[in-house]
């Protein structure tokens, strides 16, 4: 039976069947208990209505062997659809052992979703390699670029910094009339959730005029102070 849970093996990952794509952020980022089990399992029900899942990281509190074989099986026994990751600050360890690469993009028809890598509040050399490359890509007409640790913002302060944010703008300049949204997560005891219900994240875009394929969000359920409904502008964020 194929796995839902997706371990990424190559940069680039073609998927011109998928039509839309469910965002689920932070599920684990203070522990697995019950409650925020259950948030999880409803997060999966909604957008196993989606092509994909992306959940946008913190899979877990710690990067234990445990932790992240609960995620595993958690994620396998309940999602109707297969589910890609990114590497959040919590997820530390041995995360690419179970869930693959770090960096890598996803290419649906005429839209690419780049995963980046900034858990370590830095984005690699790899990743800003590789979102050149997609971005350059005749083929690819608009982009998201998905990581963890958001880029400074009116929201919250817990974010990369400026000297960061301009690296990875510096990548994508060349090619910001395809980059449609920033999407993060780490919203962690903050706006995006409370304490242990960090399920929703953080998408900035730039305009309104856009034409993706389908971009959701699933939050908390409003169980959250503040908590994003969904997509949120931010201003001219890239």
């Amino acid at each position: 039976m194929e796995q839902k849970i997706v371990k990424v093996t190559k940069p680039i990952t073609r998927l011109e069947h998928v039509r839309s794509i469910g965002v689920i952020g932070d599920p684990g980022c203070e522990d697995l208990g019950t409650y925020n089990m259950k948030v999880y399992a409803g997060a999966l029900e909604e957008t196993g209505k989606d092509g994909i899942t992306l959940i946008v990281g913190d899979l877990v509190p710690a990067g234990t062997g445990r932790h992240y074989r609960a995620i595993q099986e958690l994620t396998e026994a309940l999602a109707e659809n297969p589910v890609y990751s990114l590497r959040g600050n919590h997820d530390t360890g041995a995360y690419a052992g179970y869930f693959g690469l770090k960096n890598y993009a996803l290419l649906l028809e005429g839209f690419a979703v780049i995963v980046l890598d900034n858990a370590a509040r830095f984005f690699e050399e790899e990743g800003l390699s590789l979102l050149k490359q997609v971005l350059s890509m005749e083929e690819v007409r608009q982009a998201v670029i998905a990581f963890h640790i958001p880029v400074p913002n009116h929201f919250i302060r817990n974010c990369v910094s400026e000297e960061e944010f301009s690296r990875l703008k510096s990548a994508y300049t060349p090619w910001k009339g395809k980059v449609r949204y920033l999407l993060c997560g780490h919203g962690g005891k903050g706006p995006c959730g409370a304490a242990g219900t960090c399920v929703g994240c953080r998408a900035f875009f730039r305009n309104e005029g856009l034409c993706l394929p389908g971009l959701r969000v699933c939050h908390d359920g409003g169980h959250s102070s503040g908590a994003l409904p969904g997509l949120r502008r931010a201003g001219e964020a890239v």
